[in-house]
């Protein structure tokens, strides 16, 4: 491929995008993105004018992996769905678009400074989906944002070991700067700048959205093998969350996996490229990050901090901790269950787990579908509160609840989709004769915050 051409084509749909949003009024993301074009294009200037022959020197290749289609398909999908509910996604859908042109420039121009073919693919859409699934900025902050997605690039070029035989990145490319940014917003006191209580009240809206990252997540799982990763933190996070009833006498929280780590357990920290090799030491890997989001939440309450963070922070040390997996499973295979039990035949290892899997999801289901409506007294209250709209849409939320119960019972997909056009109408203009907000709000359980 041309690389002179492919750049200046990236280039002008960045710089058309920033002026659309000028257009538009939005003038920080405008302005960021006019920002990121010029260092952008400093720095192809330099590439180019460090060597005679650029267009011989910096190629670029056509690039496909299953992996990387698929993870970005079913993560749009998620956007899709979540869309239904919450108008937010429309809005934002220009801001991730900049986002994937930066992240392609940064991919490309990094390959060429390394002395390597480009490749032009779909690896970085599951990259920047990921990201915005779990942390939006505000627009008046979104220079963070491609600063954070900058991050991702960078991280996965530089942060490497070799490992298992070969070159490989250390840590999750979503995650470790999710996770940076996280403890930085956390230490300065600035988790306003982001709209992070926003997303997870939103995530709250769709009737049935663990059943569709289940369901999702379950295409992924066949596939490629992540299915130990997501039962053993299923398994970890409901046996704490049960442990804790136990001995506190009440729940910590409304139920035992909030929608977002369940998605972080579905879909970013299953990355194959940064877990264990063998499926006991995934299991292990999915076991110890579920221990951490539960310690890391608790940790975040008592601090009177945002808890929606747990399932950021725990990704990255989990990353670190991949060959110390692979090694205790080395160990165990070797003292205590003979290898071929545990490494057995491509059938029984893929779906095996995968009916565990499914077995204990269907069996937890339904505590994860109650009404966030009492609050728990065990944990500090949460410090933040939701936007405006967001919490118009939550009261809207807990109306439909009560008009369409069906449709938020476990697997209610029938009914959701039946009722659709009623369902989103409550939720854009509320009942004539629902309570008002503040009724509603006093009630609602923000312990996920």
């Amino acid at each position: 491929m041309h690389s002179p051409g492919l750049l200046l084509l990236f280039d002008g749909a960045l710089a058309v995008l920033g002026v659309l949003l000028a257009s538009e009024g939005r003038s920080t993301p405008a302005i960021s993105i006019f920002a990121a074009l010029g260092l952008l294009g400093v720095w192809q200037i330099a590439l180019f004018s460090s060597t005679p022959n650029p267009g011989a020197t910096y190629r670029a290749e056509p690039f496909s992996r299953s992996t990387h289609y698929i993870q970005g398909f079913l993560q749009a999908a998620i956007y899709v769905y979540l869309s239904l509910y919450w108008g937010g996604i429309q809005t934002y859908a220009p801001l991730i678009l900049a986002q994937a042109i930066v992240g392609y420039l940064c991919d490309m121009l990094l390959a060429w400074n390394r002395g390597r073919t480009a490749r032009i693919g779909f690896g970085i859409v599951p990259v920047i989906l990921s990201t915005n699934l779990f942390l939006w900025f505000k627009e008046d902050y979104f220079y963070c944002q491609l600063l954070m997605i900058a991050m991702a690039f960078f991280s996965k070029e530089f942060l490497t070991w070799n490992y298992g035989g070969r070159r490989r990145h250390i840590f999750n490319p979503s995650a470790f700067p999710l996770s940076v940014v996280s403890m930085f917003l956390l230490l300065s006191g600035e988790t306003g700048l982001t709209r992070g209580a926003d997303l997870v009240g939103a995530f709250e809206l769709p009737p049935n959205f663990y059943e569709v990252i289940f369901l999702l997540g379950l295409v992924t799982q066949a596939l490629f093998l992540t299915t130990p990763v997501s039962l053993g933190a299923v398994l970890s996070l409901y046996l704490l969350y049960l442990g804790a009833q136990s001995v506190c006498g009440e729940p910590l929280s409304a139920t035992p996996i909030q929608i977002q780590v369940f998605l972080g357990l579905t879909f970013l920290v299953t990355d194959p490229a940064t877990s264990p090799k063998s499926s006991l030491g995934k299991f292990l890997f999915g076991v110890v990050y579920g221990a951490g989001v539960f310690a890391t939440y608790i940790a975040l309450r008592l601090q009177r901090q945002p808890a929606y963070f747990d399932k950021l922070l725990v990704v990255p040390v989990v990353n670190l901790l991949v060959p110390l997996f692979d090694c205790l499973t080395d160990w165990i295979e070797k003292t205590i269950v003979p290898a071929p039990v545990l490494r057995s035949s491509g059938f029984v290892a893929r779906y095996g787990w995968l009916a565990a899997y499914i077995s204990l999801f269907l069996f937890i289901v339904p505590t994860l579908k109650v009404a966030h409506t009492r609050p728990y007294g065990k944990l500090p209250p949460p410090v933040i509160r939701y936007s405006d709209d967001i919490g118009r849409l939550i009261t809207n939320h807990l109306i439909c609840r009560s008009v369409y119960p069906n449709a938020y019972q476990p697997f209610g997909l029938i009914s959701e989709f039946a009722n659709l056009p009623a369902i989103r109408r409550i939720y854009r203009e509320g009942a004539a004769d629902s309570p008002g907000p503040a009724g509603i709000l006093r009630v609602f359980d923000e312990s996920n915050l």
